[in-house]
């Protein structure tokens, strides 16, 4: 779930760039790294592959909030 949460991000802040992704622990300690490379306009490689397939292809439902100055913190 973290990886899918980090991916989303990612993708719509940084546009599909180059980035390693480092992982929590699993419960046994081990930690991991996960590979970003852009091969494309919001298109990402991952090493290792998180899915079963070759190719996953996501929705992602954004919207854009305009710039204004807020009245308070």
């Amino acid at each position: 779930m973290q990886a899918w949460d980090r991916l989303s991000l990612r993708t719509a802040h940084h546009l599909a760039s180059d980035a390693v992704i480092v992982l929590s622990p699993s419960p046994d300690g081990a930690a991991g790294e996960l590979l970003c490379r852009n091969v494309g306009t919001f298109a990402l490689e991952l090493d290792p592959c998180p899915s079963a397939d070759d190719e996953l292809e996501l929705l992602v439902v954004a919207s854009a909030v305009p710039d204004r100055r807020c009245g308070s913190p």
